[in-house]
């Protein structure tokens, strides 16, 4: 466990995404500073960075009405519109000071009592630390459902075999950050481009808490797009896939062919196969406009990195920061 001997000062940044969390500020603010107490008996000082992704309700002023009396360091970065959580993640990364980070969602489903065996596992020659979750009993079964079958597929045609319960919690020291930043693509997606980074990784077990209060804002369409950039950001195999469908659709449509001309020759039989006809017709306009989609997907991304557009616009910063420099 950290004790105080095993350290000179040093400081954890807690970076926060946070979208319409009004609700769930106090709760976020008080675990942070329960945990900024407990690791300052071994020598480690906290900063809170909350970014705020374009909430439109009372996020921002609940944030700075809730930390004025602690004494706990903090920066609240408020953007101008809605960007996502992995976009807000990077603007948080760079107002981060911290030798080690750790990346929390605002609704208190990642527990903060686990940090210090992170840290204490971050110590260790490890560059990032995972929170591994022990089980996905909290879910639904139809988001469990199709979380195995999304990760099973990704693993599959990425050939990147990331944990079967998916990427969330996670710790990773300055070095790492820095490394991350120099991926400038506009459609990061940041667990797994850190999973990917090729640091030496530990990881840790932990239940995953229910939502404090509210509704979640991770969205399906939030989860699809997400999907689409762990896909088309990670390999080149989704496109070849598509090649192989397209490659195994016209054999069939070859060898349906050449059953349709050896019965009518051999057994003189019209071909009456309308449905067999309909089908074909189907599955391969189906397979066309999949693959207009994908091709669609990866244009789309290189003209979004042509055109270099800001990633976000920063409306402004509250902070309360000690020795900055």
């Amino acid at each position: 466990m950290l004790t105080q001997a095993d350290f000179t000062p040093k400081l954890l940044s807690v970076v926060v995404p946070a979208h319409n969390e009004q609700d769930n500020t106090q709760q976020l603010v008080s675990k942070v500073d329960d945990l900024a107490r407990e690791l300052s008996t071994a020598g480690w000082l906290v900063e809170l960075i909350v970014v705020s992704d374009g909430s439109t309700d009372l996020t921002v002023n609940e944030l700075s009405r809730v930390l004025a009396p602690l004494s706990l360091e903090y920066k609240i970065v408020e953007l101008r519109k809605n960007v996502g959580s992995h976009v807000s993640l990077r603007c948080g990364l760079t107002y981060a000071r911290g030798e080690a980070i750790v990346l929390l969602s605002a609704d208190g489903q990642e527990p903060t009592t686990i940090i210090p065996g992170m840290l204490d596992r971050l110590n260790h020659e490890n560059d990032i630390v995972w929170g591994k979750r022990a089980s996905r009993d909290a879910d639904g079964i139809v988001t469990r459902s199709i979380a195995f079958i999304f990760y099973f597929l990704f693993r599959v045609i990425s050939g990147i075999h990331i944990p079967e319960k998916g990427l969330d919690f996670v710790m990773f020291s300055a070095s790492v950050s820095k490394e991350l930043q120099l991926h400038s693509e506009r459609n990061l997606a940041v667990h797994l481009t850190l999973f990917n980074l090729g640091f030496k990784s530990s990881y840790i077990e932990y239940s995953r808490n229910e939502r404090l209060t509210g509704i979640s804002k991770w969205t399906f369409k939030k989860r699809f797009k997400l999907a689409i950039d762990m896909f088309t950001g990670s390999s080149l195999n989704l496109l070849r896939l598509t090649v192989l469908m397209g490659l195994i659709v016209g054999l069939i449509g070859v060898l349906y062919g050449l059953i349709t001309i050896f019965r009518a020759l051999a057994f003189n039989l019209p071909d009456t196969g309308w449905a067999s006809l309909m089908v074909m017709i189907s599955i391969l306009g189906g397979l066309t406009l999949v693959t207009l989609g994908i091709l669609g997907e990866y244009l789309w991304k290189a003209l979004d990195e042509i055109r270099s557009r800001p990633l976000y616009s920063i409306a402004r910063v509250i902070h309360r920061v000690e020795n900055e420099g």
